[in-house]
């Protein structure tokens, strides 16, 4: 399943709190070495992910199903952030939030790695091409 949210809080903080419930959400759903959440480092590269496998997908599939967008009007200082807060506690925990985190910043660093060298390989072949 690959998602773009807009954070409502400070993106590395909402990107481990997403792992963190989805890593808790079922027995089925997969762990941080699997499931990659995090901010957003390439817009261009992110809309391609994101669409990627969407052109063989029918109506009634349940990609599309799930697809959703939010009104541009939801005003996110309206949430009752100490409580949203407390029950995101009450599920995951500080310890389970602090592997989170630490997942979050792991892939951040290895996504930008990834990114460098798919850069420094364009770069080669251009000059090999020259």
């Amino acid at each position: 399943m690959h998602f773009v949210a807009r954070a409502p809080i400070n993106t590395t903080l909402f990107c481990a709190v997403a792992s963190a419930l989805w890593e808790n959400f079922h027995r089925y759903t997969s762990g941080y070495g699997y499931s990659w959440i995090t901010p957003t480092q390439c817009n261009s590269a992110v809309s391609a992910y994101n669409t990627k496998e969407t052109w063989w997908l029918r109506d009634d599939m349940t990609g599309l199903r799930c697809s959703r967008r939010n009104a541009t009007d939801v005003d996110c200082t309206t949430f009752e952030t100490p409580a949203q807060a407390n029950r995101i506690l009450n599920r995951i925990g500080i310890e389970e939030l602090v592997r989170a985190t630490e997942a979050v910043d792991r892939h951040i660093t290895q996504t930008t790695e990834r990114r460098q060298l798919r850069q420094r390989l364009v770069e080669l072949r251009g000059i090999q091409q020259a």
